[in-house]
């Protein structure tokens, strides 16, 4: 089962984890991966060729990944 858990008080910038399968993800991946798999099935479904799909999802996962884990590593405790 999935779970969110803060660490830190409600006003100060908590670093965000999500528990699955008994591993503590930081949200910035999965939201990196949704963020791909919707720009995959978008430009797919507009294009209709995967080679341009997979690599705008990738391209689109990459920048959503790059930007929470700067975010994630900023962030004061």
């Amino acid at each position: 089962m999935a779970t969110m858990q803060h660490d830190g008080f409600a006003g100060s910038a908590a670093r965000k984890t999500l528990s699955i399968a008994g591993t503590e993800w930081p949200l910035f991946k999965l939201e990196a991966l949704a963020a791909g798999l919707l720009v995959l099935m978008l430009v797919f479904l507009v294009t209709q060729t995967p080679p341009v799909a997979v690599l705008s999802a990738t391209a689109a996962s990459v920048v959503v990944w790059i930007v929470g884990s700067y975010r994630h590593a900023t962030r004061t405790e």
